[in-house]
């Protein structure tokens, strides 16, 4: 009687049950409706500019001077007085973005915002072909704030990257068409699952950085490639425990990336929707949880900036503006030693 209550424990342990298969599926689909509904409000153009507004002033209250967003850019609407909606011309996003940090900077004069022009993995080739055009066009009139293009939403339920080769070669000609280049930053690797090779695409494409690259570890040749073509990880502890991916942020892959020489950088995402604000909560779980030391911090704090789509001159100024910084928390941190 025994040996079968054993076994059956032990088979019970060797079961894939619905919980350990179908978390980041379930989340994934509550998180999705969250977008819906707040969809409205997002798209109210008298909210955006206050929106953007408070999203910055999150990040300079904790101490975060250079923000980069993936930005869906589609018309903002309002109501008139006769309760009619009134649709705004298309680069109605960027406009108020740029009016809302004009204000800003009035107070925070050395806050910078980049954007990323940003689709969804599901939608068509045909229609991600178009989003490309877009985005070349938006990045021609705004090359000082349009820096890229990627294509986010639940990687394992969406359309491969590499489904979309024949959009990525449309770059060439449309770069001489445009006379500017498209830079890919793309969410990829965001699964557990070794049969998602999103990874090996983003790397040949020459992502710049790639977005979770959680799975990266699944792939030994393109932890080479990544490091090879210096690709930086956009890694996002909280949201991946979150959403699923990992129980025990002790067990986050990004743990081992750091140390197999990967570039990793700490990234929020979704933050709001998940009840909080800033990267202070991020670096706290991941300095707990992977033991990080003082040199891992400083390491994964200057990556941010080291990696990203600053120009040169801005780069420099950040990073010293950043130096200053952290010799200002070391000292501030000595004094408790």
């Amino acid at each position: 009687e025994n040996e079968t209550d054993f076994k059956g424990e032990f088979l019970d342990l060797l079961t894939l049950k619905n919980e350990t298969v179908a978390d980041s599926l379930d989340i994934w689909s509550e998180f999705q409706k969250i977008f819906q509904r707040v969809e409205g409000a997002y798209g109210y153009g008298p909210l955006f500019g206050d929106y953007i507004e408070n999203v910055a002033q999150n990040l300079v209250d904790d101490h975060i001077m250079h923000m980069e967003t993936r930005l869906f850019i589609a018309p903002k609407y309002t109501i008139d007085a006769a309760g009619h909606t009134v649709v705004y011309p298309i680069d109605s996003t960027v406009q108020i973005i740029k009016r809302a940090e004009k204000n800003f900077r009035k107070r925070y004069p050395q806050f910078t915002h980049k954007a990323i022009y940003t689709s969804l993995r599901f939608f068509s080739k045909k229609r991600i072909a178009k989003e490309l055009v877009t985005a070349f066009q938006f990045r021609k009139k705004y090359p000082e704030f349009i820096k890229g293009f990627d294509l986010v939403a639940e990687e394992d339920n969406g359309n491969t990257t590499r489904y979309f080769n024949e959009v990525w070669n449309m770059r060439d000609s449309l770069r001489q068409v445009y006379g500017v280049d498209m830079p890919l930053y793309l969410h990829d690797g965001e699964s557990n699952s070794p049969s998602i090779k999103n990874l090996y695409d983003a790397a040949l494409l020459g992502s710049k950085r790639i977005g979770h690259g959680f799975n990266l570890m699944n792939f030994p040749e393109v932890i080479k490639l990544v490091k090879q073509k210096d690709i930086c990880i956009e890694v996002s502890p909280l949201s991946n425990q979150i959403l699923g991916y990992v129980k025990d942020l002790r067990l986050h892959p990004a743990s081992l990336m750091l140390r197999h020489g990967v570039q990793c950088s700490i990234s929020s995402d979704d933050p709001a929707i998940f009840g909080y604000a800033g990267l202070s909560y991020d670096y706290w779980y991941a300095t707990m949880a992977w033991e990080l030391d003082l040199r891992d911090i400083k390491k994964l704090v200057f990556n941010s900036l080291t990696y990203s789509t600053l120009d040169e001159i801005e780069k420099q100024e950040a990073l010293v503006a950043l130096l200053k910084s952290w010799e200002q928390f070391v000292a501030y941190g000595n004094k408790f030693l």
